[in-house]
């Protein structure tokens, strides 16, 4: 445990800025991988935990452990995703969300392993660069994905809905977020 209470609206106040900084607290020391490596992992320990519903220990526990945990080959047939998948609905996701982030994570994965030795090796990429598939980048590392995706995704203005879904939307979130 990390020490860091589940996190409510108290006196009609949400605060975003905890998930933020627990997220950041929690990666801050965790060592730094590829950042197709880490969705690999990530795609695998969701696979072997999806069986669960989502709730915030698991969230974090996953984005946690893809740091560490043995990446897997990436697969060749996800050189078939050339877009992201939509954006949720205000309806939110019929399977809570697996389908979408499994779907994000085959995208970001693709991406990455066709800029590799190209946008990637770009010293000035942080600044934004566009894919082959004219997609636009921001960040390329777990850690900046990350912390980007959730400065993005907990602005403070609504409670976090713990679903399969906030992975992916965390995660495309970082990639278009400066």
């Amino acid at each position: 445990m990390t020490g860091y209470e589940s996190v409510e609206v108290r006196d009609g106040e949400y605060d975003g800025g905890q998930h933020y900084n627990r997220l950041r607290d929690e990666i801050r020391e965790l060592p730094t991988r590829e950042l197709e490596q880490y969705l690999l992992v990530l795609w695998r320990l969701i696979d072997q935990r999806s069986a669960r519903s989502m709730d915030e220990v698991l969230f974090f526990d996953l984005l946690r452990s893809a740091f560490t945990a043995e990446a897997p080959e990436f697969d060749e047939r996800w050189l078939a995703s050339v877009k992201p998948p939509g954006w949720p609905t205000d309806d939110g996701f019929a399977d809570g969300g697996l389908e979408y982030t499994r779907a994000v994570i085959r995208f970001q994965a693709a991406e990455l392993h066709r800029m590799r030795g190209k946008q990637l090796a770009d010293e000035m990429r942080f600044f934004g660069v566009w894919s082959e598939t004219r997609h636009h980048w921001y960040n390329f590392d777990p850690h900046s994905l990350l912390e980007c995706g959730a400065a993005g995704l907990w602005d403070g203005e609504q409670p976090v809905a713990w679903s399969w879904g906030l992975i992916g939307e965390l995660l495309e979130t970082g990639r278009i977020y400066e």
